[in-house]
């Protein structure tokens, strides 16, 4: 059955849509293993349901089979770019059409890790801004700005970028610890290199992606957030500090 026809216009509890769904739990679990032997981790796996929209991972599949089941798949997810397929040269995957194990299509010749699939993942949000091209814009050239000149091609502002915000949610590190982070690996990099600042200026970089970056008050020692009962505070109720922002 065409992927298009079993993802979205089937009911959930079908016979075509729960095979289906098995298919993709092998498809994502066999990048996984691709990934660690590559790299010698085992990386989370990214959640395609129409909840997390591949922007939450996880380290337990049944979460993700679970999400899949409960809220269906997000919306124009027909080649499973964060889970090692590729599109041809149209455009299209070969495995839209059928959803047998030996049927998904793996780029065996690149590196997983290297290009993060990068530029898949900007034709999977094209038809998102296809009224602001602006937007789109700045998301192809940061996927072919080098981090520095003369680096690893492989290494640019929006690759870059979205390798240590993975890594950032899968080792829970806190927006204060990237920032510090982020200012650490810019001093240790040639000058007017492209890696964010801060862990503001990465949302910002991969905000057509789907994170969507809001401006909140914080204590500069992340004890509080001015929000809900403390948005109208001044100071930090504990260190009874000015506020800062957190993102």
């Amino acid at each position: 059955m065409d992927r298009q026809i079993w993802m979205y216009n089937i009911s959930r509890i079908e016979e075509d849509y729960i095979k289906g769904v098995q298919d993709f739990i092998f498809c994502a679990l066999r990048h996984q293993s691709k990934k660690e032997k590559e790299n010698g981790y085992k990386d989370l796996i990214s959640c395609p349901c129409h909840l997390c929209g591949n922007l939450k991972f996880f380290d337990d599949i049944d979460i993700i089979k679970d999400h899949l089941f409960r809220y269906g798949f997000k919306r124009n997810y027909t080649t499973w770019i964060w889970h090692g397929e590729v599109m041809d040269s149209s455009g299209t995957s070969d495995s839209h059409r059928n959803y047998g194990g030996g049927d998904s299509v793996f780029n065996n010749d690149e590196d997983d890790m290297g290009n993060d699939r990068v530029d898949e993942m900007i034709q999977d949000v094209e038809d998102q801004f296809i009224h602001q091209p602006d937007i789109l814009e700045n998301l192809v050239r940061d996927s072919k700005k080098l981090l520095y000149p003369g680096c690893n091609s492989e290494y640019t502002r929006l690759s870059t970028t979205l390798k240590l915000c993975k890594l950032k949610v899968k080792n829970g590190w806190t927006n204060k610890s990237f920032t510090e982070l982020l200012k650490l690996l810019g001093d240790m990099l040639p000058l007017n290199n492209e890696l964010p600042t801060s862990t503001y200026e990465a949302k910002k970089i991969l905000c057509p992606m789907g994170m969507d970056v809001k401006k909140i008050h914080a204590c500069p020692n992340d004890c509080v957030l001015f929000r809900n009962e403390h948005e109208d505070l001044h100071a930090c109720p504990k260190l009874e500090t000015s506020i800062n922002f957190k993102f």
